[in-house]
């Protein structure tokens, strides 16, 4: 049996971080963390080892998609799954 894979959901509309994560920890998955912002996501980036980035595409701020080039690059092994 393989290791539940590590995720982190970020999303600036704390009620779907929550269903998401809900949703991935009922089926097995290893939620290390949520965040509402990118800010937030670097943080938890820098403090975990996340196999997943579960990103959300627009948000106040910075984008998901900023956070995604920087992400590539710093963090090349992480999957990411863009959420809009």
């Amino acid at each position: 049996m393989t290791q539940a894979k590590k995720i982190i959901v970020v999303d600036d509309d704390v009620l779907i971080t929550e269903a998401m994560k809900n949703m991935l920890m009922e089926i097995g998955l290893n939620v290390l963390a949520t965040a509402e912002s990118a800010a937030e996501a670097r943080t938890l980036l820098e403090s975990h080892s996340p196999d997943v980035l579960m990103l959300d595409i627009m948000m106040p701020g910075e984008s998901g998609l900023s956070l995604l080039k920087d992400v590539r690059e710093k963090y090349p092994d992480i999957r990411v799954l863009m959420m809009s």
